[in-house]
């Protein structure tokens, strides 16, 4: 694998890789009855009233589809849609890194990428899957530099991914303007994704924070996006 499709990989493996997956997940899971954490902890809504909930969710996405996108800088934070034909700079010289290795992400310990959420919504499990859409970490082939690391959290009603990475202010986002809002968690600029559908069953939202040392970012599957923030904000150190 090139270093651009590395890096691209990496980039985009967090915030994509499950998400073409996540509403067939859900879809399955929902089907055959699995029990939810803390924040899903009411039994599965009867198949019926599920698929219902399922087509409205969809034509509420597609109808969100429809309405102009967010591409710019908001918060100093630059956004282009996933479609775009972008790559996202990073503060690591191509060069010098070669080829992206992935690790345990202990491996980022004594770093600034290396983090411990002190809040999680009930239920969720740590992937122990050492790939891009697990846990793991990013290391730079040549100079040994860690650029990013991965938690991936998952329970029967949706996933969570808890990103850090050194690349500038910006990222990848699928979502029109009408969802994109400025924020700003612990003292620091962010942008929030709000979800395009209102039942949190199907909601997907995201959380960036600009850091010194290039960004954070967390994705939330079926959770409020509510719930997503206050994982941001327990983001440490």
């Amino acid at each position: 694998m090139k270093r651009g499709e590395a890096v691209m990989r990496w980039a985009i493996g967090v915030g994509l890789v499950g998400v073409a997956g996540a509403l067939a997940f859900l879809v399955v899971t929902r089907l055959l009855g699995g029990a939810g954490g803390e924040v899903g902890k009411a039994a599965p809504p009867p198949q019926q009233e599920f698929m219902e909930r399922w087509q409205r969710a969809m034509a509420t996405a597609e109808a969100e589809r429809q309405k102009p996108p967010f591409r710019g800088t908001l918060n100093g934070i630059r956004l282009h849609q996933v479609g775009d034909q972008v790559e996202i700079p990073w503060w690591v010289d191509r060069a010098a890194c070669g080829q992206v290795q992935i690790v345990e992400f202990e491996a980022a310990k004594g770093t600034p990428l290396y983090f411990e959420p002190t809040y999680l919504p009930k239920g969720a499990v740590l992937s122990t899957q050492m790939n891009p859409g697990g846990t793991y970490a990013g290391v730079c082939e040549r100079s040994g530099e860690v650029i990013g690391a991965q938690q991936h959290y998952r329970w029967p009603s949706g996933s969570l991914d808890i990103f850090r990475n050194r690349a500038a202010h910006e990222w990848l986002i699928n979502a029109s303007a009408e969802r994109v809002r400025a924020g700003e968690v612990n003292g620091r600029q962010a942008v929030f994704v709000l979800p395009e559908v209102d039942d949190p069953l199907f909601a997907h939202t995201m959380v960036i924070v600009a850091e010194p040392f290039g960004i954070t970012v967390v994705i939330g599957e079926g959770l409020p996006f509510d719930e997503v923030l206050k994982v941001a904000r327990g983001v440490r150190p």
